[in-house]
């Protein structure tokens, strides 16, 4: 009897597995039918009255990148027509014509999306400039004595500081941080030697025993230490003194 009874036990759980099964796939047929249903109850409508009738008919509005060629009827649906060149629309709609690409980017302006028949064209600011109301400005420049302390982006200006104590920045730049006084050590001591004395005798002193090739070499190891300007003003002083001197040259 016992034995019997186990065996009901057996029979009856196998049963309740192969309805459990049962619903779980009704249950999942059922969701996949609900799924596709709302897929096409999603569809964007709009109310038209029908001239011929005075029936307010609900038609479907024509999807992204289409206009409404002709308005739904009792017995036909919406007609659809694609976008022609340069022009689009970008949400569902009932438009009788797709709308004109009416952006255009000039000046410091450039593409950075082309018209497509879902989107009008998008400009953004070129390298360097930045996006102020409807104009590009260029990035400002940290004057001497300041660095950059945030870079300039498409949307936003550059942002400047004053240099810290032990810093310095010899030259104008949208680009270039403040550096270290310390890093410039080493052309500080080619041209200006550390021990004391009459400064103006040691820079002739210096000058006398320059080679050609010493002479040619600086404005370039001041540029290499951040001191532009002052490789600048060097670079035209010593081409003041070609043109000036026909005995003297740098050649």
């Amino acid at each position: 009897m016992k034995l019997m009874d186990c065996q009901t036990l057996i029979n009856r759980s196998d049963d309740m597995q192969i309805i459990s099964m049962t619903l779980l796939l009704v249950l999942f047929l059922l969701s996949g039918v609900l799924c596709g249903t709302s897929a096409v109850e999603s569809v964007p409508k709009y109310e038209h009255k029908d001239p011929s009738t005075g029936e307010i008919l609900t038609c479907d509005k024509c999807p992204p990148g289409t206009h409404m060629a002709a308005h739904c009827t009792a017995t036909t649906p919406t007609k659809c027509a694609p976008c022609k060149a340069d022009h689009y629309t970008e949400l569902w709609n009932y438009l009788p014509r797709c709308l004109y690409c009416n952006n255009f980017c000039f000046d410091n302006h450039e593409v950075e999306k082309e018209c497509s028949a879902v989107n009008n064209r998008v400009c953004r600011c070129k390298e360097g400039f930045y996006q102020t109301h409807d104009f590009c400005m260029k990035h400002s420049e940290c004057g001497t004595g300041q660095g950059v302390f945030t870079r300039g982006t498409s949307q936003m200006d550059t942002v400047c500081e004053l240099c810290a104590e032990g810093y310095f920045s010899s030259s104008s730049s949208a680009l270039d941080s403040y550096i270290r006084s310390g890093q410039d050590r080493r052309i500080r001591d080619t041209v200006l030697p550390k021990q004391r004395g009459p400064l103006l005798d040691q820079i002739k002193a210096w000058l006398n025993d320059a080679s050609v090739e010493q002479l040619k070499k600086l404005p370039g190891m001041l540029r290499d230490t951040q001191l532009t300007a002052m490789a600048d003003k060097l670079e035209k002083r010593l081409s003041e003194i070609q043109q000036q001197t026909s005995n003297c040259t740098l050649a």
